[in-house]
């Protein structure tokens, strides 16, 4: 298996380079920090590097798939060392994503100087006493902080206690919270996802965390609720989530907002919070060398607001100056934001002062990373986000994003944690509101484009890679924060603007499918997506043909019996979903002039490519470069288009558009599908005959129709490239012929169905590409020939169904395809395709009725969950 054989020399170049690197010394605190882990006389045998490495392999504390604790131990002692690793762990080993830290006790932070006010212990005993504290107060006076540090001792002595976050901002940000706590909780319910509305949809999620909670088998721990930053407790579903969650007698609850509460309530749970007391705030400052007239002066011209003080602490702290000197710079600041009529003059200049500090010791390049930061979602900023911020000419990247979290952290303007191997930073969101206040209008229009540009060239539309989804992730809370909340600053946008936009719909949509539990949420940007491609090709909205009375008698349902059961007429439909594709193509080929070639250079040249993709590109060219950049050089240019591995982007201008359209098209309706009917969820997984109702299929029709269409064009005017899509669609398709029982299918029409995918595998001299780059390998892409082999495997199980006489032929093909499937299994290790692999697998030996068949089912059934981000379908089948 090559990417098997690819990983091991991975594996075996970074074990080689610790054993070469590692000293006496080094061996010697390594050791000591293994002493809990490893016996005395396996301690005592390891004497260089090569023998840490075997011991821990020995003990399957090391392999290729996993290197967290040799991570972990380097990461104390050897920091460049675990840099290897953890890159090797990150970019080699495909990691699953997992959301819970964005919301559980890690994600609940506490700044430095934090202090236990007399206003928290009031916080306290009302949730000590009554369960649930509801705490408001202005911006400054340390609402969440509060909440998180009860959290965190909370957590020392409920360790196996769910103790969640939710994040209370909107109503968007209430449902990605619920959903991901959902999954935490092992519960799978089906019923959820065929909720349309979004509110309907956070208070059918919160029904069931409800029961879950009250379930026996949480029933036995105490929990706690931080619904936090509400943005408004008055509205409907916040009250009834507050007043819902106090009477859950094993759930304790901490409410944050700086807006009223119910007066219901507000009398019986409302601390309002304004500031500390003097000799609190004067405790975080307190110097025996200092004047304590400086002190009182100081912390009232703060007005004992607990973060300006933290602020003031560790700015004293850091640059050494003294209190006097501090009242002195802090005051002309003030005076500053009063002629600049600024909110809060005190707090704003309080930050100014401390903002202009760290700046001053900043490269270049970090302050603009800097100035970026207020319009990123901020409680959950990665490192490696933050990278690619800096410009590409910045060799010490790592070292530049350190040298700015450890100035922001010194003063206490943000802080750090991690999410395994992966660093993140927590800007406080006082630090964000300031800086953003440093904008005038026209840098803040800037920053948003230049931001949209760079997420739509971060991010993958493909997100067949576990790699592309990992990446996407993290971008994901910042681009949704960019297009709902931001995108609206930059009014009458151009159509460059909308085509980005377009184009960054499609990123998230596709995400939010992986992420799981969240298709509505897909389905908003899929429709974003659909509707601004129509704006720009001055198409009728909506773009979806209509299903008539006429088109459903026409075979446009599932639920209609077929005269025929030609595949090729089934899934063209009658002439006005064809005619309507046609209109479609023609009008947005008539606009292509708003794609200009700058922009394509973007989201082509520039566009960010993995190391699997890079490799298909490079096994095609002479330039095998192992330290090639995160995107195809320029140099490459001309020279990959003149081996046609790139398509020219002023031909590419004429196709973007409606490729862009057909992938949205193609992702919508199957996101719709699970969305609409639930039902269809048990007929995907058991193979029965799925319930789709006219208007879905008729959707796929038009989106198979596009795919045609595009397909012919690529033939006629461009014959040695074709869009990837096209195959994918016309590979998908064979889905809903071969599991519409309705059909009738003849032994003919299965075999020519075969034919067909037998086809789909065989090696082609054209070139599959993805928007203008090659994307597929021609009988070498394993994601493709996976989805070929699972539906040979599905037709032949059809076929004996249907020709009992043939019965055991087709039972010995399909476990063939089968067993060849499984042969795959370790080159699918990247691909997302690997769960459904497994199930494939199960549901063939679970047809095989042996025990020894039973026990492999088992054990794919359990890979299958194990290897799965979005596992809504593997909890189905079981």
């Amino acid at each position: 298996m090559a990417y098997a054989s690819s990983t091991f020399s991975k594996y075996n170049a970074m074990c080689q380079k610790i054993v070469d690197d590692l000293n006496s010394d080094d061996i010697k605190h390594l050791k000591f920090s293994l002493r809990s882990t490893l016996t005395n006389g396996e301690l005592e045998n390891i004497e260089d590097g090569q023998d840490l490495i075997t011991t821990l392999e020995k003990r399957d504390l090391l392999s290729q798939k996993n290197v967290s604790l040799l991570h972990n131990l380097l990461e104390k002692k050897c920091g460049r060392l675990a840099t290897i690793v953890g890159a090797y762990d990150l970019t080699i080993t495909p990691q699953r994503t997992f959301n819970k830290d964005k919301y559980d006790i890690s994600s609940m932070n506490i700044v430095e100087h934090f202090v236990k006010t007399s206003a928290a212990d009031q916080v306290f005993d009302l949730l000590k006493n009554k369960g649930a504290a509801f705490i408001k107060g202005p911006n400054g006076v340390g609402k969440s902080q509060i909440a998180f540090w009860y959290a965190n001792q909370f957590y020392k002595e409920n360790k196996k206690s769910v103790i969640w976050r939710i994040n209370s901002k909107s109503l968007e940000s209430t449902h990605l919270s619920l959903a991901t706590l959902l999954s935490t909780l092992n519960n799978y319910e089906d019923h959820l996802i065929s909720q349309k509305k979004l509110s309907q949809c956070v208070t059918n999620m919160f029904d069931i965390v409800l029961r879950t909670l009250e379930s026996e088998q949480w029933q036995q721990h105490q929990h706690l609720i931080v619904m936090d930053d509400i943005f408004n407790p008055k509205d409907d579903i916040m009250y009834e989530m507050l007043q819902r969650f106090i009477n859950l007698k094993n759930v304790n609850l901490l409410a944050t907002s700086n807006v009223s509460y119910p007066t219901d309530l507000a009398s019986s749970y409302e601390v309002q919070i304004s500031g500390m007391t003097p000799e609190e705030a004067i405790s975080l400052l307190t110097s025996d060398s200092e004047d304590k007239g400086c002190l009182k002066k100081l912390v009232k011209n703060l007005n004992y607001l607990p973060l300006a003080i933290s602020l003031a602490s560790s700015y004293i702290k850091t640059t050494k100056i003294s209190i006097r000197d501090y009242l002195r710079n802090i005051s002309a600041f003030q005076m500053q934001a009063q002629k600049e009529d600024k909110k809060g003059q005190n707090l704003q200049a309080s930050y100014d002062m401390t903002l202009q500090n760290v700046e001053n010791n900043l490269s270049s390049h970090c302050k603009r990373v800097l100035s970026l930061i207020p319009y990123l979602s901020h409680t959950s900023i990665s490192v490696d986000v933050l990278k690619t911020f800096l410009p590409e000419k910045v060799i010490e990247r790592e070292l530049e994003i350190t040298n700015l979290m450890s100035a922001l952290q010194n003063y206490s303007l943000a802080s750090a944690r991690r999410s395994g191997n992966i660093r993140l930073l927590e800007m406080h969101g006082l630090s964000v509101w300031v800086l953003k206040n440093k904008k005038s209008s026209e840098q803040e229009k800037e920053d948003l484009l230049w931001l949209l540009k760079h997420y739509c060239r971060e991010m993958a539309i493909d997100v067949r890679l576990v790699k592309n989804v990992n990446r996407n992730m993290e971008f994901l809370d910042h681009a949704c924060l960019l297009m709902n909340t931001y995108l609206k600053m930059l009014k009458n946008s151009s159509d460059e603007v909308l085509v980005y936009e377009a184009y960054l719909a499609l990123c998230i949509g596709s995400t939010f499918r992986i992420y799981g539990r969240t298709e509505i949420t897909a389905e908003d940007f899929f429709e974003r997506g659909r509707k601004i491609i129509a704006k720009l090709g001055k198409l009728e909205s909506p773009i979806y043909p209509v299903p008539s009375t006429a088109n459903r008698s026409s075979g446009s349902s599932f639920d209609m019996k077929e005269e025929t059961g030609d595949m090729e007429n089934f899934l063209k439909g009658d002439e006005i979903i064809q005619n309507r594709a046609c209109q479609i193509f023609s009008a947005l080929h008539d606009v292509h002039t708003c794609v200009t070639e700058e922009m394509l250079e973007h989201l082509v040249m520039k566009k960010y490519r993995n190391d699997n993709e890079m490799s298909i590109i490079l096994c095609n060219t002479s330039h095998i470069d192992e330290n090639m950049g995160r995107w195809i050089p320029d140099v490459w240019k001309s020279d990959l288009i003149k081996r046609g591995l790139i398509m020219p982007l002023h031909e590419l201008r004429a196709t973007f558009l409606i490729e862009l359209l057909t992938i949205l098209l193609y992702n919508s309706n199957g996101n719709n599908w699970w969305i609409n009917e639930s039902e269809a969820v048990h007929a995907f997984v058991e193979g029965r005959h799925m319930s789709v109702d006219s208007k879905c299929f008729a959707e796929f029709q038009l989106t198979y129709n596009m795919a045609c269409i595009l397909n012919s064009f690529y033939e006629d005017r461009y014959p040695s490239f074709r869009p990837v899509i096209a195959t994918v669609i016309k590979r998908s398709s064979v889905l809903y012929y071969v599991r519409n029982d309705t059909l009738n299918h003849t032994v003919s029409e299965m075999k020519n169905v075969i034919t067909f995918l037998e086809g789909m595998l065989e090696s082609s001299p054209v070139i599959n590409i993805l928007i203008g780059v090659i994307n597929m390998l021609s009988g070498l892409d394993v994601d493709h020939t996976c989805h070929v082999l699972e539906l040979l495997r599905e037709c032949y199980i059809k076929l004996s169904n249907i020709d009992e006489n043939n019965q055991n032929y087709y039972i010995t093909q399909a476990l063939a395809k089968t067993s060849l499937l499984e042969s795959y299994i370790e080159d699918l290790e990247p691909w997302n395709l690997l769960p459904r692999v497994h199930l494939a697998i199960a549901d063939m030996c679970v047809r095989i009725k042996t025990p020894s068949m039973a026990r492999k089912a088992k054990k794919h059934f359990r890979l299958a969950i194990q290897d799965n981000a979005n596992d809504e379908i593997t909890r189905y089948t079981l």
